[in-house]
């Protein structure tokens, strides 16, 4: 559904075609039944496309397993005065953000998140961040009870991984280039690139620096009681445009204290759609973190 030139575009005008996709197959009733097929969890090739393809849309006839359903709204990233990091982190950024539930296994409502930053000229970059990738809420249904983390909590490393966590694994080490080309493992989501440019498509001049960890810590104010069992994306559907959703904390290294670099907010209403769920890619970033 994108228009040939649409890389050459900015980054607005990439929000914009991205946006009218979404709203031009809004669902009319939303869907909640969960993939079938997921033999493709197990595909080191399939696996390792979430690493390599470059575009905004996913590739023809691929499913999404993972985070089957979400809801789509168009957000800003504001950074703080204080934010002492590089490229986007610095300047701020327009772009989408996509809340969804894992639905993966039976552990119960995992909400998670991706934030797409269409980049002039460019390809985007994509922050993914969840709460706990291994065990979720449970029958904890408040979308806004826990931070996201981009280094995500998992079993104990004595434990044998689940088949498709090994699979996940064994797909890094097909990814081309060498070994800072490559995730430090699956759950080490990189945010290292989004330090090296600005939303403008121009490249950091000097050292980049970016966090090691980027955390969104909720606004408590948004969320709902543990037990009620609406659809989180009715919630969110009702939240106007100029919500504060997160606060953006960092770390600039594995040991350092976390501090505040920004906030996130709504320039849209959420909308969730068939374009949305079936169609719209985030790209993960390749590229492990650089002191």
């Amino acid at each position: 559904m994108l228009p040939p030139n649409y890389q050459d575009l900015s980054a607005q005008e990439k929000i914009q075609i991205l946006w009218a996709n979404n709203l031009a197959e809004r669902y009319e009733t939303l869907p909640t039944e969960a993939p079938k097929d997921m033999s493709k969890v197990m595909d080191l090739p399939f696996l390792a496309q979430t690493l390599t393809h470059d575009s905004d849309e996913y590739p023809t006839g691929r499913p999404r397993l993972i985070s089957p359903y979400g809801t789509i709204a168009q957000v800003q990233f504001k950074p703080s005065p204080t934010n002492p990091y590089t490229g986007l982190y610095q300047t701020g950024v327009h772009g989408l953000i996509r809340l969804s539930n894992q639905q993966l296994g039976n552990i119960g409502f995992n909400p998670s998140m991706a934030l797409k930053i269409p980049i002039d000229g460019k390809p985007s970059l994509n922050w993914q961040a969840m709460f706990n990738q291994s065990i979720g809420q449970g029958d904890d249904h408040n979308f806004f009870k826990n931070p996201f983390t981009n280094i995500l909590p998992y079993a104990p490393s004595t434990m044998k991984p689940l088949p498709h966590v090994q699979a996940f694994m064994d797909s890094l080490t097909i990814l081309p280039g060498g070994e800072a080309d490559r995730p430090e493992s699956i759950v080490n989501l990189p945010v290292y690139e989004h330090g090296a440019v600005h939303q403008n498509g121009s490249a950091v001049t000097g050292h980049v620096v970016s966090p090691y960890e980027i955390i969104f810590r909720p606004n408590k104010a948004l969320g709902w009681a543990p037990e009620d069992r609406t659809d989180y994306r009715v919630h969110l559907s009702k939240l106007p445009p100029g919500s504060l959703l997160y606060t953006v904390v960092a770390r600039r290294t594995v040991d350092a204290e976390e501090e505040t670099i920004g906030e996130i907010i709504t320039e849209s209403e959420f909308v969730a759609s068939h374009y949305g769920d079936y169609t719209l890619f985030f790209k993960h970033s390749r590229q492990r973190w650089q002191a």
